[in-house]
């Protein structure tokens, strides 16, 4: 299934289809797939079809093995003796505190958001292709990061709370860990909540201009 979900992306972009209406009905999904945490007792048959679900419908495409725990070392045993999550968050695949297990796919997403951002800053200090360094600029730092965000943003909500209830410092994969949760409380709790009361805040007319467009579009 997490197949067919890469396919379905894909024709979508190359057959310029209606991604943006595919991608609402996938954030209603996730609040819903996401009940269970708030004590709404479900059948264990509709658990069990939200266990199937969630990877799909949260991004979370690359499995750990292949990703983070190819570069990062964690620590299983201090994860397992520090778990204090309830089980219902468990069983929608948050299985330990560490943010950047918990992310999953997203982490990868992000850390290739850095790699963009860096090639745009050598494009910039090179002086050449201007007009590309100002596509990406309105693409990177508008479009692109608020796209991953808003995707993303229940991922980043609990992953960075899970961190902050139980750090731990034994390995440098558990280090990172804990200032991915830093930013990932950041993004969710004062980054994204004041780039919408900014965006409220324009007026009306703003919303149809195309520079806003440009900028704001992913919105």
């Amino acid at each position: 299934m997490k197949y067919l979900l890469i396919v379905a992306f894909a024709l979508n972009l190359v057959m310029a289809g209606s991604i943006a209406y595919m991608m609402a009905m996938i954030r209603s999904l996730q609040i819903i797939l996401h009940l269970p945490l708030m004590a709404v007792l479900v059948p264990g048959n509709i658990n069990m079809l939200f266990q199937i679900m969630v990877p799909i419908i949260m991004f979370d495409v690359l499995d750990s093995d292949y990703s983070a725990d190819l570069v990062l070392n964690f620590d299983a045993e201090g994860q397992e003796e520090n778990l204090k999550s309830s089980q219902q968050t468990v069983d929608l695949g948050y299985e330990t505190h560490n943010s950047i297990l918990n992310l999953g796919s997203v982490f990868v997403f992000a850390l290739f958001w850095f790699l963009q951002v860096f090639f745009y800053l050598l494009l910039k200090l090179s002086g050449r292709a201007k007009r590309v360094t100002i596509r990406l600029h309105n693409y990177l730092f508008y479009g692109g990061i608020i796209s991953l965000l808003l995707e993303a943003y229940l991922d980043f909500v609990l992953s960075g709370f899970l961190n902050l209830q139980s750090m731990l410092l034994t390995t440098f994969g558990e280090i990172l860990a804990n200032w991915v949760g830093y930013i990932s409380v950041f993004v969710s709790c004062i980054l994204m909540p004041g780039i919408f009361i900014y965006n409220l805040s324009l007026p009306l007319s703003a919303f149809s201009r195309p520079h806003f467009l440009r900028k704001w579009g992913a919105f």
